[in-house]
């Protein structure tokens, strides 16, 4: 099952709510950084779609949605609701579900070589252990062929 999330980048969100604009206003450094940061994520996709990993970047998520959506760029755009700190505190039903997720999101290894293009996986990295258990995670899930 795929985790619900509003797409806050949508603008018919907004419409159906009746609202014109956000409530609140973020300070306009924020906003700046926020421009820039969407922009370099953007630049360095080149031709890949973009998994955004976690939360820490649901803003550049949101804002790159919002930006895109009359676009075909639109489509390169994925949430990967997940943080794995520790991966041995996961069940093994745990880890049937989790494979189950990623394969409703085409992010299995057979699921991201069938893609026709390359996955970039973005997200800030603090001390890298969502990524690594990350890595080893979709390695465990290779077929033996593909892991020599």
């Amino acid at each position: 099952m795929i985790p619900f999330r509003w797409n806050t980048g949508n603008p018919e969100l907004h419409r159906r709510l009746a609202r014109t604009r956000a409530q609140g206003s973020a300070p306009s450094s924020f906003r700046r950084r926020l421009l820039s940061a969407s922009a370099k994520v953007l630049r360095a996709a080149g031709e890949a779609d973009l998994v955004f990993v976690g939360r820490s970047l649901e803003s550049v998520y949101d804002l790159l949605a919002g930006a895109l959506e009359p676009t075909s760029w639109r489509e390169r755009l994925q949430l990967l609701q997940l943080s794995l700190w520790d991966d041995r505190q996961i069940s093994e039903a745990g880890l049937q579900e989790l494979q189950r997720y990623f394969a409703r999101l085409r992010l299995t290894p057979a699921g991201i070589l069938a893609r026709e293009r390359p996955v970039a996986f973005v997200d800030l990295v603090y001390q890298g252990l969502t990524y690594g258990n990350l890595a080893t995670l979709l390695f465990s899930w290779c077929e033996p062929r593909l892991r020599a």
